[in-house]
């Protein structure tokens, strides 16, 4: 009879332990879907110029928390400064123009793209909030890219409108491309700049 208990007890481990790994195979399936939908959203208000607030389980994120994540945002930036060095580096060596891509002119090249092309009215005078610049790499066989800059200019008003502006360059550091977000009173309104007959114009709408 202890013989029959024994074998009935493992024949219940078993379907203990299965269901077991199956519930934890659906909670991981859960979490994977949460995360992709959580950076997408993140990705997305990230490109409009928006700063996403944190959340972990439904309730903001404690201070040390918080401050592994700065920690980590801070060692992300390092070693992306540190990619873009070398980039601009090797686009230097090549002959691009690409020392005088400086904040100043991205922030005069996207203040003419918004004002001239996609109606907005900024100032001479009006700083804007995020300038940034990202080197492109080199081709696969060590030649020079069509685009050796992306750049982003940012400007944010006390109501909440905002303009962002993402502009590429050529090797001679000329803007040839231009995609432009303006969030007035919360509605977007997308343009697309393209070089077209030798000149910037506005494409698309929407």
């Amino acid at each position: 009879m202890a013989k029959k208990r024994k074998k009935a007890s493992n024949g219940h481990g078993c379907l203990y332990w299965l269901l077991f790994w199956w519930w934890e195979l659906i909670k991981a399936l859960c979490r994977l879907i949460a995360a992709a939908f959580k950076a997408k959203d993140e990705y997305n208000m990230a490109k409009n110029g928006e700063q996403p607030e944190l959340y972990i389980r439904g309730e903001k994120t404690s201070d040390e928390t918080w401050n592994q994540i700065m920690t980590s945002q801070a060692e992300l930036r390092e070693q992306t400064n540190r990619l873009y060095k070398f980039r601009r580096r090797d686009l230097i060596e090549i002959g691009t123009s690409i020392e005088a891509i400086t904040d100043a002119k991205v922030a005069d090249d996207c203040r003419h793209i918004v004002n001239e092309l996609c109606g907005a009215n900024i100032g001479a005078n009006e700083e804007p909030e995020t300038v940034e610049t990202a080197p492109q790499a080199l081709t696969k066989t060590g030649k020079c890219p069509k685009c050796i800059v992306i750049a982003k200019c940012i400007w944010r008003w006390m109501d909440d409108s905002r303009v962002v502006c993402h502009v590429s360059y050529t090797a001679d550091a000329e803007p040839y491309k231009a995609d432009v977000l303006r969030l007035i009173k919360n509605k977007p309104v997308h343009y697309a700049v393209r070089t077209k007959d030798g000149e910037m114009q506005l494409v698309e709408k929407y």
